[in-house]
């Protein structure tokens, strides 16, 4: 298992036992699955339980990754700052003498080499760590906004629910089922109501091409044994 498989099944597993995996449509008489439901019906498409538990992950996933987001900075330079404060403190521990040992064993309860290796393995995940949020979140450009990617892969899922548990291919026609469920879903979680997101669902079905799994679908798989550092 990767480190980042090993990141992203903690935070799931996290946010499951937290409450926020989303249940918004897991109850028949919920407002939005009421609404989806019409809309289906409308446009002649049988639902199903399948559908609304994928399209409740989908949703899920987006509220973690919108967390993600709002934290991402201030983790990126409190992991940064862990990691140059452990090798500043490695680097002092290696530097004492053989006096400082007999010391550490008069505490009974540390040895200086035990400590410098798990001083040593905290730095290396620190640095795994590090290096995952730098991809995952790259620099912005000096060019233009940063993309919303939590919404971008919300909209990739929903399009890949609708494919998998409906058997209906997503298209790009103005006001169809994609267009129609994802502008219900947009109205349900943000704060302003919107009218027309057309032009999101087309770029959103274009990058699918390229990516039509993105990670928080084929990488949020629940495993308990992950680890020292990322054990749940």
């Amino acid at each position: 298992m990767t480190v980042d498989t090993k990141i992203e099944n903690t935070i799931f597993y996290h946010s499951m036992k937290t409450g926020v995996i989303s249940s918004l449509l897991r109850e028949k008489g919920s407002p939005l699955r009421q609404s989806i439901s019409y809309e289906l019906k409308t446009k002649k498409i049988k639902d199903n339980d399948s559908f609304y538990r994928a399209i409740d992950g989908a949703i899920g996933h987006y509220e973690i990754s919108k967390r993600v987001d709002n934290e991402y900075s201030d983790t990126k330079k409190n992991f940064t700052g862990l990691n140059n404060t452990t090798n500043k403190l490695i680097t002092q521990l290696n530097d004492f003498s053989w006096y400082t040992d007999l010391l550490f064993e008069s505490s009974e309860c540390v040895n200086r080499p035990d400590l410098v290796k798990r001083l040593q393995e905290l730095n290396n995940h620190t640095e795994l760590i590090i290096d995952y949020l730098s991809r995952q979140r790259p620099e912005k450009k000096k060019e233009g906004p940063r993309p919303d990617q939590s919404k971008q892969e919300l909209f990739i899922e929903v399009a890949n629910a609708i494919e998998d548990t409906l058997g209906i291919k997503p298209s790009k026609t103005k006001d169809g089922v994609f267009d129609s469920i994802m502008l219900l879903i947009l109205n349900e979680l943000e704060s302003k109501e919107l009218s027309n997101i057309h032009g999101r669902t087309m770029k959103s079905l274009n990058e699918r091409k390229e990516n039509p799994k993105p990670w928080t679908v084929i990488r949020f798989k629940i495993n308990k044994k992950l680890g020292s550092f990322f054990s749940s």
